[in-house]
Protein backbone atom coordinates (compact mmCIF):
# COMPACT_ATOMS: atom_id res chain seq x y z
CA UNK A 1 0.00 0.00 0.00
CA UNK A 2 2.54 2.15 0.74
CA UNK A 3 4.51 1.86 -2.41
CA UNK A 4 1.03 2.48 -4.58
CA UNK A 5 0.88 5.66 -2.70
CA UNK A 6 4.04 7.06 -3.36
CA UNK A 7 3.90 6.26 -7.35
CA UNK A 8 0.43 7.87 -7.42
CA UNK A 9 1.72 11.01 -5.85
CA UNK A 10 4.37 11.14 -8.27
CA UNK A 11 3.64 13.70 -11.68
CA UNK A 12 2.40 11.48 -13.66
CA UNK A 13 4.39 12.86 -16.83
CA UNK A 14 7.65 13.57 -15.34
CA UNK A 15 9.87 10.34 -14.85
CA UNK A 16 11.44 9.41 -11.60
CA UNK A 17 15.27 9.74 -11.13
CA UNK A 18 16.96 7.71 -8.89
CA UNK A 19 20.97 8.52 -8.52
CA UNK A 20 21.52 8.44 -12.91
CA UNK A 21 18.56 6.21 -13.53
CA UNK A 22 15.32 7.42 -14.94
CA UNK A 23 12.15 5.40 -14.01
CA UNK A 24 8.81 5.68 -15.23
CA UNK A 25 5.68 5.27 -13.26
CA UNK A 26 4.83 2.04 -15.57
CA UNK A 27 8.11 0.40 -14.09
CA UNK A 28 7.70 1.60 -10.88
CA UNK A 29 4.00 -0.42 -11.30
CA UNK A 30 5.62 -3.48 -12.85
CA UNK A 31 8.71 -3.80 -10.00
CA UNK A 32 5.74 -3.33 -7.30
CA UNK A 33 3.30 -6.05 -8.82
CA UNK A 34 6.67 -8.57 -9.00
CA UNK A 35 7.71 -7.74 -6.06
CA UNK A 36 4.43 -7.85 -4.05
CA UNK A 37 2.87 -11.12 -5.91
CA UNK A 38 4.96 -13.59 -4.45
CA UNK A 39 5.54 -11.75 -0.91
CA UNK A 40 1.67 -12.03 -1.26
CA UNK A 41 2.25 -16.00 -1.93
CA UNK A 42 4.91 -16.54 1.02
CA UNK A 43 2.89 -14.88 3.68
CA UNK A 44 -0.24 -17.00 2.40
CA UNK A 45 -2.24 -13.70 2.83
CA UNK A 46 -5.11 -15.20 1.00
CA UNK A 47 -5.66 -18.40 3.34
CA UNK A 48 -5.37 -15.82 6.41
CA UNK A 49 -8.59 -13.33 5.07
CA UNK A 50 -10.56 -16.47 4.53
CA UNK A 51 -9.84 -17.75 7.84
CA UNK A 52 -10.66 -13.83 9.34
CA UNK A 53 -13.90 -14.67 7.11
CA UNK A 54 -14.95 -17.80 8.37
CA UNK A 55 -14.16 -16.72 11.77
CA UNK A 56 -16.42 -13.71 11.20
CA UNK A 57 -19.07 -15.67 9.93
CA UNK A 58 -19.27 -18.22 13.11
CA UNK A 59 -18.89 -15.57 15.34
CA UNK A 60 -21.97 -13.38 14.04
CA UNK A 61 -24.08 -16.44 13.13
CA UNK A 62 -23.47 -17.80 16.46
CA UNK A 63 -24.45 -14.61 18.23
CA UNK A 64 -27.44 -14.97 15.98
CA UNK A 65 -28.63 -18.48 16.99
CA UNK A 66 -28.25 -17.18 20.34
CA UNK A 67 -29.69 -14.25 20.69
CA UNK A 68 -32.95 -13.97 22.25
CA UNK A 69 -34.70 -11.05 21.44
CA UNK A 70 -37.51 -9.62 23.67
CA UNK A 71 -41.05 -9.71 22.43
CA UNK A 72 -42.90 -7.24 24.81
CA UNK A 73 -40.15 -4.41 23.68
CA UNK A 74 -41.09 -4.97 20.03
CA UNK A 75 -44.80 -4.56 20.64
CA UNK A 76 -44.61 -1.42 22.81
CA UNK A 77 -41.72 0.33 20.49
CA UNK A 78 -44.42 0.27 17.33
CA UNK A 79 -47.30 1.22 19.19
CA UNK A 80 -45.57 4.34 19.63
CA UNK A 81 -44.50 5.26 15.65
Amino acid sequence: MGGLNFIRKLPPNEPFVFHEYVITQKKMYTVLFCISIPLLWISSAGSTIFWIVGASATLVLGHAALFKPDINESFTSDSQV
